[in-house]
């Protein structure tokens, strides 16, 4: 046989965006060691910003990734055995239960969790997302990805499936920068009072994971499928989504059609008094 090592051999690292000192940068980790970054940041009340921005300013040699993994490794080792307690009666706890260890971030009351779908199942999911991912396969024409430039929305039209699709700009390097160019009618929001659609992510907790899950779409560079279970100070919301990544015309990914199903309506917080 006559294998190379890079057939031989293939990175299990995937990037990530995160924020250091209010700046992004990015950090390349295995999936399941930013799944665990993340369960530790839950157990400290904290982001996983924080947590990079701290061990950033406290390294005194060695690479960032290596102080996450070090400082992930003794957060195992302190507290093996430890569990996050939550009451049977919190809605947090039952989706936890539902969704195990896809906690994104917490906030207060407000919550984002995330549970990474097989993309063998897109045929069970949404019919719409099923075409979506079929006319995208369609577009790259034997390539790696198809070209933003040929993108149509009157297809989805055709098949009523245009107001679920958002098409976000992720050339710039800086996911604070990225821009909506469509934002799907279905999830339209509106700013108040003079009822202008919001172009921009802003800074709320759910926009912060929106732009991190953008952030890392675009560096992965292959399609991906989520179901969604969100609580904002708006109210709450599940849906599906499928973020598939386009090339411009130099070739880099530089473009984003993600496609969106909910899976209840927006339903307001109860206020207690």
């Amino acid at each position: 046989m006559n294998d190379t090592p890079s057939s031989r051999y293939e990175t299990s690292l995937e990037t990530y965006s995160v924020k250091v000192s209010g700046r992004w940068t990015t950090v390349r980790l295995e999936s399941e060691l930013m799944a665990a970054l993340k369960d530790v940041a839950l157990a400290e009340g904290c982001e996983v910003g924080d947590i990079c921005t701290r061990l950033a300013q406290q390294r005194k040699h060695g690479s960032l990734t290596s102080a996450l993994r070090l400082y992930i490794l003794k957060h195992y080792r302190e507290r093996a055995g430890d569990r996050i307690t939550l009451g049977p009666a919190s809605e947090l706890a039952k989706e936890l239960d539902s969704f195990r260890r896809s906690l994104l971030a917490t906030e207060e009351r407000n919550y984002v969790l995330r549970h990474d779908l097989d993309l063998e199942r897109i045929g069970k999911a949404d019919p719409g997302l099923a075409f979506l991912y079929a006319y995208w396969k369609a577009l790259s024409k034997g390539q790696e990805h198809p070209s933003f430039d040929d993108f149509n929305l009157e297809t989805l039209r055709s098949v009523g499936f245009d107001g679920n699709v958002h098409l976000i700009d992720v050339e710039a390097p800086n996911p604070d920068d990225f821009r909506i160019i469509r934002q799907a009618p279905i999830t339209m929001i509106y700013r108040a009072p003079d009822n202008v659609p919001l172009r921009t992510l802003g800074e709320t907790l759910y926009a912060r994971e929106i732009k991190t899950d953008y952030s890392a779409a675009k560096y992965k560079a292959q399609p991906v499928l989520h179901r969604m279970s969100v609580r904002t100070a708006e109210g709450a919301l599940k849906y599906q989504r499928m973020i598939l990544p386009c090339v411009v015309g130099d070739g880099r990914i530089g473009r984003l059609v993600v496609g969106v199903t909910p899976l209840s309506r927006l339903a307001p917080q109860r206020t207690s008094r």
